[in-house]
């Protein structure tokens, strides 16, 4: 698992504070991802970081996570919405011999 960077105590004082105000099903949620890992979304093996937990019309939550050039190979960078927590996991940094940017860029 990788943390794509470590949080200032700032950071991490901000983020509990934030987190003291979420419902408890947000922090139930919440408490098995951290805003500064790296995930894999597993429906499309891309690498991710959560951007924001949202609740759906059903009581469901889901995240909005940001697939990015600095961890994948993509024509673009983008947010995707309405992602299930359980397509999520935890994963590495790209390796040195992972291919990544976008698609079309010259070296």
């Amino acid at each position: 698992m990788a943390r794509i960077f470590e949080p200032t105590p700032e950071q991490v004082a901000g983020y509990q504070e934030w987190f003291r105000g979420r419902p408890q099903r947000v922090k139930d949620l919440l408490e098995k991802f951290d805003p500064w890992t790296l995930y894999r979304m597993k429906s499309t093996n891309k690498r991710v970081t959560i951007v924001a937990c949202d609740e759906m019309k059903d009581g469901s939550l889901k995240f909005t996570v940001h697939v990015s050039a600095s961890y994948n190979f993509v024509a673009f960078e983008r947010n995707a919405m309405e992602v299930d927590p359980a397509d999520l996991e935890p994963c590495d940094l790209p390796g040195p011999n992972d291919q990544i940017g976008f698609v079309g860029a010259s070296s």
